[in-house]
This record gives structure tokens, sequence and C-alpha cells, in this order.
């Protein structure tokens, strides 16, 4: 697996929210389109008043959660202190507990393997 497919593979889980023109990250009109490197995956920092992560009416959190078990990479949301720090880690099926992720079956199962 190359880099680029890794980095794609984060990309598509975080579009889940919104396509990237409508993400409002910080640094979003700079260079790096506000998407830093992060290890083997990537982190922005969004905007809370403008980025909305809800369950329900707003769905952007369920559709990051079910992108994630999709392409099988790990997410984190951080709070900071003007932004919410979102890193995205392409992660395998199989291997420890800090290389892979379950994938979509996983989500209708009784028990998620930790």
């Amino acid at each position: 697996m190359t880099a680029t497919t890794d980095k794609d593979r984060c990309i598509k889980v975080l579009t889940a929210i919104a396509p990237l023109h409508n993400l409002h990250r910080v640094g979003m009109y700079e260079d790096h389109q506000g998407i830093s490197p992060c290890g083997t995956g990537i982190m922005v920092k969004l905007r809370p008043h403008v980025s909305s992560l809800a369950t329900w009416d707003t769905d952007g959190l369920t559709r990051l959660v079910v992108a994630a078990h999709e392409h099988r990479c790990r997410v984190e949301i951080r709070p900071s202190m003007d932004y919410l720090v979102v890193t995205v880690h392409p992660r395998q099926a199989d291997g420890n507990l800090y290389e892979r992720h379950p994938g979509v079956d996983a989500l209708t199962a009784s028990e998620t393997p930790r």
C-alpha cells in the first residue's frame, strides 16, 4: 500500500462529513488546504461553529463513523481552544490493536472485538 493510497483513504473518510470545499478547515485557503500530514494519516482543524458533528439532524458524525469502518481508518476528534482537531489514520483488517480497524460488518455485530 502506498502513502498516496493511505492519504486518499483518509481523505475519503474525512469527506464523509462534507465535501472538501464545504468542510470549514483552519488553513483551507493555504497551499496545504488545511490538511496536514500526521504520521501515516492526516490531520485537520475544523472550525466548530460551522462544522457540526452530530448523529441525526446534521449526521456528519454518523457518516464519519460509517466511512471509518468502510475504509478501515481510525478517526480521533479532540477539542482545542478554537477548533476541533480531527486525525485520520489508515489501518488494516488484521493485526494488533494499534494496526487493525474493524470493517462495516462490525457495526452490526453484537460485540466489536477490542
